[in-house]
């Protein structure tokens, strides 16, 4: 019982890791639940997960994260996960105001 309510407490650590061959690509080995888990509970993780995520990156400039897959050990199969869904989106009223900010420009 310790170790769940310190697990609540703490949250879970993840780290990345830099692809050695494409630079500009990471990844994130995180798990985020057992095969035993209601469907509802593992979609709510993995919307955790990538918002966690996501938040080193501001949303301006576009998808954090392309490209997603879940595993299950000790098989290697691999399932890919549509998470564009869960990603931050910028607000429609950012976009105005942005937009509003190059007229300005432009007139001024």
């Amino acid at each position: 019982m310790y170790a769940l309510v310190q697990h609540f407490k703490n949250g879970l650590e993840y780290s990345s890791e830099k692809d050695n061959v494409q630079q500009d690509f990471g990844w994130v080995d995180v798990p985020v639940g057992p095969l035993s888990m209601p469907v509802e509970h593992l979609t709510a993780n993995i919307e955790a997960v990538v918002q966690s995520v996501c938040k080193h990156r501001p949303a301006k400039l576009g998808p954090f994260i392309t490209v997603a897959s879940l595993t299950c050990p000790p098989s290697n199969e691999k399932i890919a996960v549509d998470v564009l869904e869960f990603q931050p989106r910028v607000a429609e009223e950012d976009d105005d105001d942005d937009e509003e900010e190059e007229n300005v420009k432009k007139t001024a």
